[in-house]
């Protein structure tokens, strides 16, 4: 299906985010069919006057920006030679207090174009009968939670009041700003020690919604067009006077301090823990939060740490497999213990079957014809690996790479709807792109799903452990990763799963053990029969790790 697109524009420069979405557009088929462009003449008022209106009340914020933001996603980029054959229409609109209307001329000839939707990357507030001309609308972008955030700046708030999370929407316009029909939305963890970091990360990461969005009515799966527009209860926000930018600096200041005192100082350390009980029993007991005894493995060697725990079992006998970090050499491997009777771990059984030169850990356990599979995170080797157990001796030997040229972050490999699912997070993205790979065969030849990432939620990507069924629903643990990395486990209902379409829902979260000596964080969670398997973290000074930072933010 071809699609025709115009984009309302102030001139044939764009912002890099804009310019990527654009040339993704163009790569993928899609081609600009209209350039409508900003005619209006700028007011020419003297300097004198300019000294006399201007808002030295919002000073700080003006000086701020001008001088001290400078997001590489709004760098200029010239498009003059990608749009050299496209038509250009020039406009005037008419002001009516903050809104715009484009005049009959002008909107009946950007309807003689036939297009199929319309970009707003130029003009201002936007209403009137220009929201209706193509079949699809004008879509824009707002850097924010309309729930939370109408108006201005983007990604300001967020910083300014501790939340942390940061969200976005590509939405199709309508009357009322900022509650436009939601066509995507992402979240991301709020960067709070700089307003130039947590507008990047947000600019840069939904340059690729415009393809997906044109990806989805090509295939004929984007039935959000056809929803309610957002009834967000938000109010409006405006540009900050000095007072709330002084706030916001000394703020800014100060979570920069507390993030590198916490690299510094304040390093991770995991254990995991055996509970005796089903994982639905286990679900449902934290779900109402009651007590349960966990059989945590005593620690090891100080500067190094076991996490992301995984099962199995072979010849009669229960095992687990876990990462096994070390920070001296700033990577991990994957160890082994044997499990005795009433969730009793063997200390003394513990051995390496996973090791190498690159990072190991995330050793995702599957079973398949009666053998026994690890598909462990080795991202740093720039592929999927999956290794085999050797009954023999008891090691997890290389058996075949699954895919080729990808880093992925904890993926993992389950059956769903007569097809082999592989989701993973990259490690640019590692906690907050979810992406999705198919085959018809287990060891056969995967394909991308048809709108990857299926997923951009800081709060439930990630992967954190083994799928399971919970009252007739396939449940995906992931992580919330929106407070610290790891902070607790979202449960989430896969829905929908097919090479076109995924959708699945958060029916809740399983939070950390705060009674327990690794009160921090919780990330895995994975099971047999009769013993559910989780990992927690606390934090402590590791000497090592204070001088890896130390060196690493100085230079050397």
């Amino acid at each position: 299906m071809e699609l025709r697109y115009g984009i309302l524009c102030n001139s044939y420069i764009f912002q890099q985010w804009q310019a990527q979405a654009l040339r993704l557009l163009h790569e993928n088929g899609i081609t600009a069919a209209l350039l409508v462009m900003d005619a209006n003449l700028p007011e020419q008022i003297s300097w004198r006057k300019k000294l006399w209106v201007y808002p030295y009340k919002k000073l700080l914020f003006r000086m701020f920006m001008r001088f001290r933001v400078k997001p590489d996603a709004k760098k200029s980029v010239d498009m003059t030679t990608d749009f050299a054959n496209v038509p250009v229409l020039h406009c005037t609109t008419r002001a009516e207090g903050f809104s715009e209307y484009f005049s009959d001329p002008d909107v009946n000839a950007i309807k003689s174009y036939r297009l199929d939707f319309i970009v707003r990357f130029g003009f201002g507030i936007i209403k009137g009968e220009i929201l209706q001309v193509a079949q699809y609308g004008v879509w824009s972008y707002h850097h924010d939670d309309e729930q939370f955030y109408r108006g201005v700046p983007s990604c300001f708030w967020e910083i300014y009041e501790g939340n942390p999370v940061t969200a976005a929407i590509l939405q199709r316009l309508t009357a009322r700003l900022d509650s436009g029909v939601i066509l995507k939305k992402g979240y991301w963890g709020t960067i709070n020690h700089s307003f130039t970091a947590n507008m990047n990360q947000l600019l840069s990461g939904t340059s690729e919604w415009l393809l997906q969005v044109c990806r989805d009515i090509q295939q004929g799966t984007a039935p959000y067009f056809n929803f309610q527009q957002s009834t967000s209860p938000a109010p409006m926000r405006y540009v900050p006077g000095n007072w709330k930018m002084a706030k916001f600096l000394l703020l800014i200041l100060k979570n920069k301090i507390t993030f590198h005192y916490k690299e510094l100082f304040r390093h991770e350390i995991w254990n995991v823990g055996v509970v005796k009980m089903s994982v639905n029993q286990f679900v449902e007991k934290r779900f109402a939060e009651d007590a349960m005894d966990i059989h945590w493995l005593p620690e090891i060697k100080r500067g190094r740490y076991l996490a992301d725990i995984f099962s199995y079992t072979s010849n009669e006998k229960d095992y687990f497999l876990c990462e096994l970090y070390d920070y001296k050499k700033q990577k991990a491997n994957i160890t082994q213990f044997s499990l005795l009777n009433e969730a009793t771990v063997n200390v003394n059984d513990r051995k390496l079957v996973i090791s190498g030169a690159n990072h190991f850990s995330f050793p995702y356990i599957f079973e398949n014809e009666g053998n026994i599979y690890c598909i462990p995170e080795c991202y740093q080797s720039s592929c999927l690996k999956i290794f085999r157990l050797n009954v023999a001796n008891g090691l997890f030997e290389f058996h075949t790479v699954l895919l080729e040229s990808v880093r992925a972050v904890d993926p993992v490999l389950f059956r769903f709807n007569n097809l082999w699912w592989l989701l993973f997070t990259s490690d640019t993205h590692s906690n907050t792109k979810l992406y999705a790979y198919f085959s018809k065969e287990i060891f056969g030849q995967y394909q991308p799903h048809g709108n990857n990432p299926i997923k951009t939620d800081i709060r439930s990507s990630r992967s954190a452990g083994q799928l399971f069924m919970m009252n007739e629903n396939l449940i995906r643990p992931a992580q919330d990763c929106s407070v610290t990395y790891g902070s607790r486990i979202c449960l989430n209902a896969i829905q929908k799963l097919t090479p076109e379409e995924f959708e699945e829902n958060s029916i809740g979260f399983i939070a950390p053990f705060k009674d327990s000596k690794y009160p921090g964080g919780l990330h895995t969670l994975s099971f047999t029969n009769q013993y559910t398997f989780i990992d927690g973290k606390k934090y402590a000074f590791i000497g090592v790790q204070f001088l890896f930072q130390l060196k690493r933010k100085i230079g050397i």
